[in-house]
């Protein structure tokens, strides 16, 4: 299956490589706003089409699906003309500005009879899918509690456009995290809260609560000494009644589960070992999707839903009340 790519930033590269090893698609257009941009990355990949203008792909018949990895922003316009044009989507996280324009991503799909597909990718980390799974096997009893602990040092200030949404930074970074809470506990928030700032360069926390169950969200940019990326810390405790399991990310990423007190295992494996598992699952995941061969790995629904949760959040730290969902 041919895809049109949509995007030439530090993500491309890996989403292009991943594709290709699933053995079944093929990105043969390349777009990028910049015509530099577009025929560097193009070259680069043998990629056989590059352009700027976004309309060209869209009639060429011989591409099924286009992958949105523009910015944010641009996310409605562009999967919007692509279901007019017939094309199935796949869409970067998050999947939309706002959960009113998620939902038209969403209603356009419907409309069109075509897949959307939306990349949270932690969901195949290999850590995080056996976690899910311990969980839902139900050996250790239902969740009643989640801690997610991000610490590191950078600065924003060159992220540009990011700056300027009104998400932010937690919709751009942690809809990750939130993506993966929403996944562990199988439901929705009945409330959110937070305190502190949504900046990469300060500190937050942000807390979902569910019918039987807690979610603490946690980061701090100025931990010094963790420089961004290699530097990064990220601490994840999943406890259940009678179990918990913890994964501590870094260099490493070291996973050990317990149940009554009593440890399974304690495993180890290097971070790009991790990542490398996680996009081949993702893509291998979508690629089985869009060639009627399996499900939809992340549904439309719950795109939207952790666009909805993370807007909450942001509106809980900006406005210092409880949302309510």
């Amino acid at each position: 299956m041919h895809l049109a790519f949509y995007g030439a930033g530090a993500i491309a590269e890996r989403h292009i490589d991943a594709i290709r090893r699933t053995g079944t698609l093929d990105v043969t257009w390349l777009i990028s706003r910049t015509v530099e941009r577009a025929q560097a990355l193009a070259t680069k990949k043998g990629i056989a089409h590059w352009t700027t203008d976004e309309q060209l792909p869209l009639a060429d018949p011989d591409v099924e699906a286009v992958v949105v990895a523009y910015p944010t922003f641009r996310h409605v316009d562009l999967a919007q003309r692509a279901f007019a044009a017939g094309k199935h989507v796949v869409c970067e996280k998050p999947m939309a500005s706002s959960t009113d324009e998620a939902e038209q991503i969403a209603a356009g799909a419907a409309r069109s009879g075509k897949l959307l597909l939306v990349t949270q990718i932690k969901r195949f980390w290999p850590a995080f899918a056996e976690a899910h799974a311990f969980i839902a096997g139900g050996q250790a009893g239902p969740l009643v509690r989640a801690t997610v602990d991000f610490q590191t040092e950078w600065d924003w200030s060159n992220r540009g456009w990011r700056l300027d949404e009104a998400g932010g930074y937690l919709l751009d970074m942690h809809v990750h995290d939130v993506d993966l809470l929403l996944w562990l506990a199988g439901r929705m928030p009945k409330r959110v809260w937070g305190s502190g700032e949504n900046r990469a360069d300060r500190e937050g926390t942000v807390v979902l609560e569910f019918d039987t169950a807690y979610a603490r969200l946690e980061w701090s940019g100025r931990i010094s000494g963790r420089p961004y990326p290699k530097g990064a810390r990220t601490a994840y405790q999943l406890a259940c009644q009678r179990g918990r399991v913890e994964i501590e990310v870094g260099d490493e990423v070291i996973t050990e589960s317990f149940v009554d007190g009593r440890s399974l295992g304690r495993q180890s494996s290097p971070i790009g070992e991790q990542l490398r598992a996680s996009w081949d699952g993702m893509w291998s995941a979508q690629a089985a999707a869009l060639l009627g061969e399996g499900a939809l790995p992340v549904r439309p629904e719950e795109g939207i839903n952790n666009v909805r949760v993370s807007m909450a959040a942001v509106e809980a730290l900006n406005s210092h009340a409880v949302q309510r969902l």
